[in-house]
Formats: C-alpha cells, structure tokens, sequence
C-alpha cells in the first residue's frame, strides 16, 4: 500500500468501526431493575416481579400478585472510547521531528506533506522513515556532530569527500582514534594504512568481533558521539539512538560512518541510516515523543482488539396469584442485542509500510518505536497493510420482541417446598449484519445493508424451586428449543439454551441472591463471542422504600470489563432506578469513565 493511501484506508476503517457498531449479545440478559441492582441475580428471588423472565417456577412459589415495568440502556466497549483521548496535532508533528533529526538545512516538503491530517498516527513513522527524498546534508545538525567527532584527531589533509570539510582520512583517523583510546589496540592496529574508509571501517568490525574489545569500543564510540552531539548543539533524537543502542552495534557505528564518508555530497537519507545501523530505537526523548509512543500504542491496541455494544431491554409484566399453590403472568419483553467490532488477521499483524520501492517497519511498544529496513516478501506476508490479508469487520444486530406467558404450581414436600413452572413464548426477531474480510482495499467497497430481515418463532422457558423456610434455590432453562432467528437472509443465528441456576435467602427485610450460568451463552460479537456471568446482592426491602447493592462477572469476557457493581433504589414502587457499572475505566481527556454502563427506570407493585 502506498502511503498516500495509507489515510484514507485508516480512517475509512475507523469510521465503519465506530458507525457500524450496534448493539450487545444474546447473553441471558436483565429484564427488570430489581435483579439488575443484586448483581444480575434472579432465578430463586421471589421478592421480585420478573418470575416470567428468570425463572417461571417462582409463579407458583410467589404468593403475591405483582406488576412491574422497566426501560434500559446499556453501552460496553473496549479499546475505542480511549481514541478520544490521541493528541492528533502531536502526531502531525512526528515526520518533521524525526525528519529534522539528519536534516537541518534540507528538510523535505515530501515527507511534512504526509502529516496533513490523523493517517492513523502510524502513517507519520513510515512517511519520515520512507522518503527517499528527506537527504541528510553534512552541512546540518548530523554534519556539525561529525566535525567535533573528528576535530581531535582531523589532521586536516585528505580528500574533501563532502561539503562540510569533513575527509575520508579524518574519519579514518578518528577510528584509529577510538581503537587506541579505548585500549583496545596501538595506533589504531592498522586502520591508518587502510586503502579506503570502507577498508577502514571493515577493519575495526573485524577488531570488535572480539568481546573483550567490543563493550570497551562501543563505550568510547558512544561517549564521543554524545559529547560531539553536545558540542553540536545537542539533538534529543539522534541522542536517543545512541543511547539505545547496545555494544554489538559498534560495527554498525563504523559502517554509519563508513557511509557517511562515501555518500555523494556529502549526504545520507535514513534509508542509508537504516541500513547501516540496522535500525533504529527511539525513547525517553521528550514529553512529546513520549505521548506519541502512548497514543500509537494505543491505536494498535485499538485496532487489534476492539468491541463496541449497546444494549436495551425493556419490558412490562403483569403476574397474578391464582392460588397459594399457583400463579400465571404474561408480558410483553423488547430487546436489542448486537455489537460490532474489527479484527486484524493475526498472520498479518506487523507495521510495514511501503514508499515506492521501500519498505519501512514500525514496532511501537511502550518503552519506544523501532524503525527498521523490511522487503516486499514481508510485506505481503505479515503487514497489515497487505492486500493478502483478510481481516474483519463485523457488525450484528438482532431485536427481540417476545410475548410470553407462563404458569407455576408448588408442591408441599416432606422438607419444605418444590415448585416448577413453564413458559411459552411468541418471538418476533429483527435482525442486521454486516460483515467484510479482505484487506484495505476491500473496506473501501462496503456496500451497508439497508433492509433488516424479519423472523417469527416461538420459545419454551421451564424452571424449577425448591424452598425451605427463607432458602430456596432455583434452576431454569431458556429457549429450550433453540428457536432460530435470521440476521440476514444468509445467516441464522441460534438462541441456544440457556442454563442459569441461583439461590436466594430472605429474612425479614434483608433479601440475598446469588446466579450463575451453568453454560457459556453465545453472543454476537466477533472478538468476545462467549458470555458466562455470575454474580448477587442483597436488598434491604422497607416497604415504602428499597435499597439494592451487588456485583457480577463474565467469567468468559472478563478482559471486557472486569468487576461490574451494581446498584439501585425503589421509592413508594413507581419510581425505581439502577445502575451497573465496571470497574474497568477508560482515560478521555483526563477524565475515567468505565467501560461498561447500564442504567434502567421503572418501577413495580405487588399485592
């Protein structure tokens, strides 16, 4: 890919990202605020009046007739909402920075040209490291470090093989030089009387093959170039190379050097500088530099594993106790359920740009950016760039409508009680997917979907209480019968069975709940395609006013968002508000906000 298209293919991906991502997954879900505010937990509560969604054996158990009412939204991503926070003018800035660091007088235009705008952030790296047209001229910062690098030992004779005065014999001189003060060797063991610089500087790669000789060259050639940079006027990047480099690459030093010398006028492009040096590293520079590894960072992160999902259940119940021994409830539920995410393939995970016949790889970590020399072969093989590599987007979404009614009945045991129940439900589905893999080039010719595909099925729930006193514990089955749904006309997604058992314990005004799904549940996102809560909470129940406390985990997504606690408050039954949210946050612009959030209004009363 070239890098004039490099932008547009970024940002291209990006905004389907951020426009294509809908809404969450086919978890067991949260109908209600009661459950939702003790941590999800509902299969034995009998204190609630969402029986029907979680567990149609407490319409038996309850002897009570209820009605409640709830709305909700629920948002959950990760890796996206902190690209808010990429200082994207800082970015611009990085080609002229790296660009000025071996180009003083002759900057190139080219290479400033390619920071109009966010490409990416990793765009910058290659365009300053590709551009065969940002030249190093000696007369710059790199050339005054050359003078007062040889200016102790430049005998002022030889062959001017550049514009800033600096000779092949001055460079030669200087590594005889560095042989002899770093007592490694006398009078520079021969580099005097070699035929060339390149002879030269092969000569000293032979005396630093020995490791005895290596460390002892390497910290005289690094001192002198830090004292020569600092007589120079100091350069913080060019610094920073020499600081991370280590004492195997004294040779590469004499080869930089060596290059130095036989360049035509007197110059070198960092293509040159790669090749001698083997590339470059990058780090501790300043506070700039410093931001832009984190945001660069941050975009790889970004890109590499992503998830974006909303999610809204909504309901309205009414349950009526017929008996002390049964009760029967109908409902009307609504539900939204996708998410949306982009997947790098994971063969094709590197950052290797191409500028005309270059090839550039970029590693951002968080101690620094490596720059390096790469080929076309490893282009096509491992850059993420490659027109051979199929990644993903994918974006579904399902809405739920369910119509359901269902019966319980109790049993009296010789120890306590055991109730079942059953509940039948009408299911209208809705349903939206986008999906595309191939390279960048492919993400240009999306074509979104304009019309949703519509589904009718129905579903079986059926569950089962045992209760002792205040104890009880709970065991449910949702869709039973693996009712299908289309997302679109191609794809049927499945509403596996759902398996959840619970307990609960009531005294006096103190209720306590615990559930946890038994089987992992399918979800629609590409990136966390399992879901497996557990979770509970304890509710202090004053009549005219309630208090619910809890916490929950998806122990198949926990990367996703950690601990979620849970929260919520009942006044005089009409107005009832919960709350869950992690405690996984996310930086924007100073501020932490979590990374998922929910919150419900509704309320209820039972009689």
């Amino acid at each position: 890919m070239q890098l004039s298209k490099f932008k547009s293919k970024i940002s291209y991906l990006a905004l389907s990202m951020v426009l294509g991502s809908s809404l969450n997954a086919l978890e067991f879900g949260g109908m209600g605020n009661i459950s939702m505010g003790m941590g999800g937990a509902g299969v034995a509560l009998k204190n609630s009046q969402w029986g029907l969604y979680y567990n149609p054996a407490l319409l038996g158990a309850s002897k009570k007739s209820r009605f409640g009412y709830s709305f909700g939204l629920g948002v959950q991503e990760k890796n996206l909402l902190s690209l808010a926070s990429i200082d994207i003018k800082n970015l611009e800035k990085l080609p002229s920075i790296l660009a000025s660091t071996f180009s003083a007088k002759t900057r190139s235009a080219q290479a400033g040209s390619h920071s109009n705008g966010l490409s990416g952030g990793l765009m910058m790296l290659g365009a300053a490291a590709a551009s065969k047209t940002t030249n190093v001229n000696i007369d710059g910062y790199f050339g005054d470090m050359l003078k007062h690098l040889v200016s102790s030992s430049n005998s002022g004779s030889g062959s001017n093989s550049g514009s800033s005065g600096i000779t092949d014999d001055d460079l030669k001189k200087y590594l005889q030089t560095v042989v002899t003060n770093s007592g490694v060797g006398n009078n520079g063991n021969g580099i005097d009387s070699a035929s060339s610089l390149e002879d030269a500087a092969k000569k000293f790669q032979d005396i630093a093959k020995d490791p005895n000789s290596q460390e002892k060259l390497f910290e005289q050639i690094q001192r002198d170039m830090l004292k020569a940079s600092a007589a120079a006027g100091g350069n913080p990047i060019f610094d920073s190379i020499i600081k991370n480099m280590d004492a195997s690459s004294v040779g590469n030093l004499a080869e930089l050097l060596s290059e130095a010398g036989k360049s035509s006028g007197g110059s070198l492009d960092l293509d040159e500088v790669l090749g001698a040096l083997g590339g470059i590293k990058l780090s501790g520079v300043d506070a700039s530099l410093e931001r832009a590894i984190k945001d660069i960072n941050l975009l790889q992160d970004s890109l590499r594993n992503n998830n974006f999902a909303i999610t809204s259940q909504n309901g309205i119940v009414l349950q009526i106790a017929k008996n002390p021994n049964s009760g029967f409830a109908m409902g009307i539920f609504g539900s939204l359920f996708a998410n949306g995410s982009a997947s790098f393939d994971e063969t094709h995970n590197q950052i290797i740009v191409q500028s005309g016949n270059n090839y550039i790889s970029v590693g951002v970590g968080n101690d620094g950016i490596t720059i390096n020399k790469s080929d076309s072969s490893n282009f096509n093989s491992h850059s993420i760039f490659s027109n051979s590599a199929q990644h993903k987007i994918d974006v579904s979404g399902l809405v739920i409508t369910e119509v359901p009614i269902g019966y319980g009945y109790s049993i009296e045991v010789g120890a306590g009680e055991i109730s079942v129940g059953m509940a039948l439900k009408y299911i209208f589905g809705t349903g939206y997917r986008l999906h595309k893999a191939g390279g960048f080039d492919a993400f240009s010719n999306i074509r979104v979907p304009t019309e949703p595909v519509f589904t009718h099925n129905f579903g079986i729930d059926a569950g089962i209480l045992y209760s002792l006193g205040g104890f009880s514990l709970g065991l449910v089955g949702k869709n039973l019968n693996n009712p299908g749904l289309y997302l679109d006309e191609h794809t049927k997604v499945y509403l596996n069975p759902q398996i959840r058992s619970g307990m609960a314990y009531q005294w006096g005004i103190l209720n306590l709940a615990m559930d946890v799904d038994l089987l992992p549940n399918d979800t629609l996102s590409y990136t966390l395609p399992k879901s497996q809560m557990i979770g509970g909470g304890l509710m202090l129940d004053l009549k005219v006013l309630d208090i619910r406390m809890g916490a929950m985990y998806d122990m198949r997504g926990y990367t996703a968002s950690g601990i979620i606690l849970t929260g919520g408050i009942n006044i005089l039954g009409f107005l009832d508000i919960a709350v869950q949210s992690s405690t996984k946050l996310t930086e924007i612009n100073g501020f932490s906000v979590p990374d998922y959030l929910s919150l419900k209004i509704g309320g209820g009363f039972s009689w």
